[in-house]
């Protein structure tokens, strides 16, 4: 089958150190971009909050985006 989308966006994420989205918002579109441009903002909200729950990713409360990868 295809690969998960968000195993695909974390290795992405681990190759690119210094290119990473610092906020929210270039974070999502980083994500619909992985996604590929068929896909939904429910699609890209539903991956994020994959990601986040899974511990890779924080967003505070001034959407500042930190990784844990």
């Amino acid at each position: 089958g295809p690969p998960d989308p968000m195993n695909l966006v974390l290795d992405r994420l681990r190759k690119h150190t210094t290119n990473r989205p610092k906020k929210k918002k270039t974070l999502l579109s980083h994500l619909k971009a992985n996604l590929g441009m068929e896909a939904s903002e429910a699609d890209v909200t539903r991956l994020l909050e994959k990601i986040i729950k899974a511990g890779h990713i924080k967003i505070d409360d001034k959407e500042g985006v930190s990784y844990q990868l």
